[in-house]
């Protein structure tokens, strides 16, 4: 079960105080009550960036060269206050500039969650470490201001496709791994044999497909790939936005706590978080068509082995007009899926 926590109230108190006070340093507040892994709320002075900070035993300590480097957050370790035992750590994390106060509020509350029941300070680490590579991947995705409009429709687009015809045949979390387009693979999503690569665009007129790399529809590099293509309509203020799918994924995932888990941590490696919700909340996407197609014989396509040498990072794009021969039926293509989950 997910904590509630009202850092946000916290920190604004700490705010208020850090104002009297003059010169470098933090102000800080414990948040947890268990001393075999105290935690804190902190305030760094004289930038005033919010700062979240744990004491842990020296011999755990993780050394500086394992510490994720993020232009979201910093990173530190350093002797702990006098308060504390002579062999004790403080492992500093604080945002890495003053307007990414609101996503880094979301990183806080997701490490306290995660720290809050650990037994010891090598578990806390551990997962803490965890914990921030998958925060630093979410970065690399985009600067903490929200997904870009052209990420957004992407997104949406794969999760229509998780929810439309991944989960209405099962539900497990050995199928959301199916899901491939958060972890830098080469396809969107695979079930053994067959690669699905999802594309979706907004364009009004002319159906054209950016294309990323030599390598997304080379059907040569995978035993069988398909094509799915959903155009939508950006609708402003209809209720199906992107929030809201994935709030109905969730509730299709509720009665495996470690599937919602999983799902929500796919969504932060593709630069999704909770706490941006309100950028995308009022954009709404209407679903105008859609189809399937089997990417094999002459597919209009570039296949890496078909570029010469020296030529790679390639980039282009395909028109839907010149791919009618190779399409495939919706029932045909969910016939092929349900073989593919058994």
């Amino acid at each position: 079960m997910k904590m509630m926590t009202n850092f946000d109230r916290l920190w604004s108190e700490m705010e208020t105080e850090a104002e009297a006070l003059s010169g470098r340093g933090i102000l800080k507040r414990r948040i947890s009550s268990d001393g075999r892994c105290p935690m804190f709320l902190g305030i760094r002075q004289p930038e005033n960036r919010r700062a979240f900070i744990i004491h842990v035993a020296k011999d755990v300590a993780p050394l500086p060269e394992v510490l994720p480097i993020s232009k979201g957050f910093d990173f530190e370790v350093l002797i702990a206050g006098d308060e504390d035992r002579d062999e004790d750590v403080s492992i500093i994390l604080s945002a890495a500039r003053a307007d990414y106060h609101e996503v880094f509020a979301a990183i806080c509350d997701d490490i306290f969650t995660k720290l809050w029941n650990l037994t010891g300070s090598r578990d806390a680490v551990n997962s803490l470490l965890k914990r921030m590579r998958l925060w630093q991947i979410f970065f690399e995705k985009q600067a903490g201001e929200g997904l870009s409009r052209e990420a957004q429709i992407g997104l949406y687009g794969e999760l229509h496709f998780l929810r439309r015809f991944v989960l209405s045949l099962r539900i497990d979390e050995a199928v959301l791994r199916s899901w491939m387009g958060s972890i830098k693979r080469q396809h969107d999503f695979q079930f053994g044999s067959l690669s699905v690569e999802v594309k979706t665009s907004s364009a009004k007129q002319h159906q054209t497909l950016h294309i990323a790399s030599e390598q997304q529809l080379d059907e040569s590099l995978v035993a069988r790939l398909v094509l799915f293509h959903l155009s939508v309509s950006l609708v402003e203020n209809s209720k199906d936005t992107l929030p809201a799918i994935i709030d109905d994924i969730r509730q299709t995932l509720a009665g495996s706590e470690a599937s919602v888990e999983q799902f929500d941590n796919m969504l932060l490696e593709r630069g999704f978080s909770d706490a941006h919700c309100h950028l995308y909340e009022h954009t709404g996407y209407s679903i105008r068509r859609s189809g399937f197609y089997l990417v094999h014989d002459e597919f209009p396509r570039i296949k890496e082995d078909e570029l010469r040498g020296g030529v790679g990072d390639v980039k282009y794009s395909i028109s839907l007009n010149g791919c009618s021969d190779y399409a495939v039926s919706e029932d045909d293509f969910v016939n092929e899926l349900r073989r593919a989950l058994q």
